[in-house]
């Protein structure tokens, strides 16, 4: 499963202006209480997204700095001091590495119960420390399933999973989702411009259109994204069973195209203390309101890290320490779930757009939007038909998602390595 290294925003209206917090989706585990504090005038904050496993790997660290939105909104901080601390004395030490703009530990290692961890950054001549941090007990993911279902009037696809919690009753989720995306039209071509140059007139050129074998196909792609929300879920003292069973982690209405064809869902549960999951459900609560927060204009959390000399200075994050269990992935066709209904509608529409070049007048305003439409990449090439050999031509355009599946984020053309038909 790929990991989750983004912060995430939440845009709030206040007033005239945007509001943009950003909302760390690491943290498990914080010993603070959750505040919400608002200033009126913007102030620089460094953000640190740390989270600590029990997998065995490379540990990952995150420092940036946050702008006024108008400005750069973040930039990453590469020439802090990162280490974290053990109860026993010893230490894991960070690099920057500037292929993932992040802090990776040294060396492999993984979080083990029963061990207080502690974050320190030295950044600018300033320390800052968070408070002691210990692993939560492991919850086993025992099942996921996924079943044709009826939420609030709405049919589609409900994923839902099974799991073994004995001492664990705080749990968030984050998930890894795979689907094959079909365009509606597959084009063969791409359109080659050429200027060649006009007999008798230095440095005058004109436009000449050809098509040309695309190199690989563009129609059909195999799209992979992370969970953007927080999901929680939770049991009480009282209850007697170990387990929490059909826990929702996702709802696909039947309208939404990405269930089209085949998907694919992989889901990472995370155990919370008490603290760190109040933390979450406030963030939650705050990302699903409709209503302003405050009128001024910016807000910051403030989590368990701090600095050492100046209680006052602002740092926003959480350093967590987090006990991780992993559901397999699984797949399934539209067809599985609806076999005599139509395909879901595609998300937009797929209009034709004609435009009329005129060779012997390269500034006419249909020239100039063809290499508009090329140069900015959200109109794509669908068909040429040549009206005078090498005279002029009609080109007709479509919406690039309509053509090319590249035009998404994180999209390949070849499927991924765990990927079953």
């Amino acid at each position: 499963m790929q990991k989750n290294n983004t912060i995430f925003y939440y845009i709030l209206y206040v007033s005239k202006y945007f509001i943009l917090l950003s909302f760390l989706l690491f943290c498990n585990s914080c010993t603070e209480a959750y505040q919400i504090n608002y200033s009126e005038t913007y102030e620089d904050l460094i953000v640190v997204e740390a989270i600590i496993t029990n997998e065995l790997k490379h540990q990952e660290i995150t420092l940036t700095k946050t702008f006024q939105i108008d400005e750069i909104f973040d930039e990453y901080i590469p020439d802090a001091n990162v280490y974290v601390s053990l109860e026993n004395g010893s230490t894991y030490d960070f690099y920057f590495n500037s292929e993932t703009n992040t802090y990776l530990s040294e060396i492999e290692f993984q979080a083990e119960p029963d061990i207080n961890y502690q974050l320190h950054i030295n950044y600018n001549n300033t320390l800052y420390e968070s408070t002691i941090v210990k692993m939560a007990p492991i919850a086993e993911v025992t099942d996921i399933k996924f079943e044709r279902e009826t939420i609030d009037s709405e049919d589609g696809v409900s994923i839902r999973l099974n799991t073994d919690s004995p001492n664990s009753k705080l749990l968030r989720y984050e998930y890894e989702e795979t689907y094959k995306h079909i365009t509606p039209y597959g084009i063969a071509e791409d359109l080659d411009v050429q200027w060649v140059p006009i007999p008798g007139f230095d440095f005058l050129y004109k436009i000449r259109l050809t098509t040309v074998p695309k190199t690989e196909q563009t129609q059909i792609c195999y799209i992979t994204k992370n969970s953007d929300n927080i999901i929680l879920n939770s049991f009480n003292n009282t209850q007697t069973s170990s387990t929490i069973n059909d826990a929702l982690i996702k709802f696909i209405p039947v309208t939404n195209y990405i269930i089209s064809s085949r998907y694919a869902i992989k889901v990472k549960q995370y155990v919370h203390n008490t603290t760190a999951y109040s933390f979450y459900q406030n963030l939650k609560k705050i990302s699903e309101s409709n209503s302003s927060l405050s009128p001024i204009q910016p807000g910051y959390i403030v989590g368990n890290i701090v600095n050492q000399e100046n209680s006052s200075d602002k740092i926003m994050g959480i350093f967590d320490v987090a006990s991780v269990s992993s559901s397999e992935r699984i797949f399934f066709n539209y067809a599985d779930l609806f076999p005599d209904e139509e395909l879901p509608q595609y998300f937009t529409e797929c209009n034709i757009t004609p435009l009329n070049i005129n060779p012997e007048n390269p500034g006419d305003d249909n020239t100039e939007l063809l290499l508009i439409y090329l140069d900015q990449g959200n109109m794509a090439f669908y068909h040429l038909i040549e009206i005078v050999p090498e005279s002029s031509w009609t080109v007709y355009m479509m919406p690039t998602e309509c053509i090319d599946c590249t035009y998404f984020d994180n999209s390949a053309t070849t499927p991924p390595d765990f990927w079953i038909e």
